[in-house]
């Protein structure tokens, strides 16, 4: 693959391109490491097929020229790659253990996309899965290394307990651990997979399993 560095004027945007960019993550990105991957453009048209946004963020950021690699496909072909490219990105996920690991070396998280209060709201997550399911012993302190944390994998993928991870957002998720609290205390329940486990039994009428 060769990577050309061409007039931002001479390749245009894919037409109808249905993926709206995160504008501050990407001019994060560009202010502080620049371009360091190719916008994929299709030679027969110079429409960009992966890389609109960043495109549009080069170009009000005043840049005169792009990097970009050509693809000899037709129409067709264009629009499926420009498909794929983006939803492989809407379906991949992270391991959050792994996340904060990775990022724990560094002095500040400028350039990652990350701030100190996304990486507070993953720890709040794992805490709050781990008090319900009982997965995090708090005296055993190789729980957050590498070793520790794959041995606590093993032994929940060899016990009986699975989890269920519900994603909330900023004050949707402080409603429901306030809201959760409180039913616990209404039904006298400790956890709140308990809690979750009554609500669905009162709102099916099925009876919930034996464990």
């Amino acid at each position: 693959m060769q990577i050309e560095l061409v007039p931002i004027d001479s390749v245009r945007p894919f037409p109808g391109n249905p993926r709206i960019g995160h504008r501050p993550t990407l001019d994060e990105s560009l202010g502080e490491h620049g371009m360091f991957k190719s916008i994929a453009v299709q030679r027969s048209t110079n429409r960009i097929i992966a890389g609109n946004n960043t495109w549009y963020a080069l170009k009000d950021a005043g840049a005169t020229h792009v990097a970009v690699h050509y693809l000899d496909v037709d129409d067709e072909r264009a629009l499926r790659m420009n498909l794929i490219d983006n939803r492989t990105t809407d379906k991949a996920t992270y391991d959050p253990r792994a996340l904060l690991e990775f990022t724990a070396d560094l002095d500040t998280l400028d350039g990652t996309g990350y701030d100190p209060g996304d990486l507070d709201d993953i720890r709040a997550s794992l805490e709050e899965a781990e008090a319900d399911t009982g997965f995090a012993d708090e005296t055993d302190q190789t729980t957050h290394t590498r070793k520790g944390m794959q041995e606590k994998y093993d032994n929940y993928e060899l016990g009986d307990q699975r989890q269920i991870v519900l994603q909330y957002v900023g004050n949707q998720y402080v409603w429901m651990v306030e809201q959760l609290a409180e039913l616990g205390q209404r039904y006298g329940l400790d956890t709140n997979a308990a809690v979750v486990l009554r609500l669905v039994q009162e709102a099916t009428g099925e009876q919930v399993p034996a464990a």
